[in-house]
């Protein structure tokens, strides 16, 4: 990936936005009092993640496209949960289920992204 100031503050960008749902899904206090800003964080983070995505893919190593599917879907459930969570639906036992399938999702997701970005080249 080119280190252009562009793609820097896309990359920051989008580690911010990361952190802040992963941070909100901690708590069921901080998820449901930052409801909006949990979902909009988890749109950020999709739109800047397939930025870095598409970037990356210059120089895409042979075998990529399993790793970056899983990636992609793990990535998907983390944002599904947070949309879910943020419209406040389902009764506490069922969110308690969802912030827990998406912060198992979200540190595989970022246990591949690491893997993907400096081992696998």
């Amino acid at each position: 990936m080119d280190n252009t100031l562009f793609n820097t503050i896309f990359t920051n960008i989008h580690r911010l936005s990361a952190l802040i749902v992963v941070v909100a899904l901690l708590s069921h206090a901080w998820t449901e009092r930052f409801r909006k800003l949990l979902a909009a964080m988890a749109l950020i983070s999709l739109i800047t993640g397939a930025h870095k995505f598409a970037a990356g893919l210059k120089t895409a190593f042979p075998g990529w496209h399993m790793w970056a599917g899983i990636k992609i879907l793990l990535a998907l459930h983390v944002a599904a949960m947070a949309f879910l969570l943020a419209r406040g639906a389902g009764g506490a036992a069922k969110r308690g289920r969802w912030r827990k399938g998406a912060m198992v999702s979200s540190l595989l997701t970022a246990a591949l992204g690491l893997y993907l970005a400096h081992f696998a080249r």
